[in-house]
């Protein structure tokens, strides 16, 4: 099987999109753990800030003064609140800021590319004379967004294939060819 691609920026952002449903599955783990410590030394600041280290005490006078001895007195907590959603918009335009970056780095997002599929190797070319002949057995697994499917080899490196300009046909024989070497995550 044969056909020709040119990746966008957009593919990048739906190829960071798959490959962040798979890490999120991967890392929900440590995600937790580490939640759970930083609540836990949250908690043990809160106690050491009110200058009492007996725990009762200090949980029935979280209790009795309301959520603001959390945070101290004063506009500490209006200003921690400004900070919070300050983080949270920053961090929701990070995704899309990294795609950009890595799309006018990469030397995927220049020129056209054709891969051809054998049971035994993928083979993708470029126009820029590049070509690459690479053995099944040195990626990991694939995955699918819209309109792209990204390739993750071994070495934790990631191949894109866009799919905007190939046929439905295509898409299912690429698709069936690659369920049958690799696995789907």
């Amino acid at each position: 099987m044969e056909f020709s691609y040119r990746v966008s920026e957009q593919d990048f952002r739906e190829a960071q999109k798959a490959l962040s449903r798979y890490t999120w599955r991967r890392d929900r783990k440590r995600i937790a753990l580490w939640s759970v410590i930083l609540l836990g030394l949250l908690v043990l600041w809160t106690i050491v800030h009110q200058g009492n280290l007996q725990l009762k005490l200090a949980i029935r006078r979280l209790l009795e003064s309301g959520q603001s001895s959390l945070f101290g007195h004063g506009p500490i907590l209006p200003i921690s609140a400004l900070g919070l959603i300050v983080l949270l918009v920053w961090i929701a335009g990070a995704g899309k800021r990294e795609a950009r970056r890595n799309f006018l780095k990469s030397s995927a997002s220049k020129g056209e590319f054709a891969i051809s599929l054998t049971p035994e190797e993928l083979t993708i070319r470029n126009s820029e004379g590049g070509s690459s002949n690479v053995p099944w057995s040195s990626i990991e697994f694939w995955t699918e967004g819209a309109d792209v499917i990204v390739l993750v080899f071994r070495s934790g490196v990631d191949a894109l294939i866009s799919l905007g300009r190939a046929s439905e046909q295509q898409r299912r024989e690429l698709r069936s060819m690659l369920s049958d070497v690799l696995p789907r995550r």
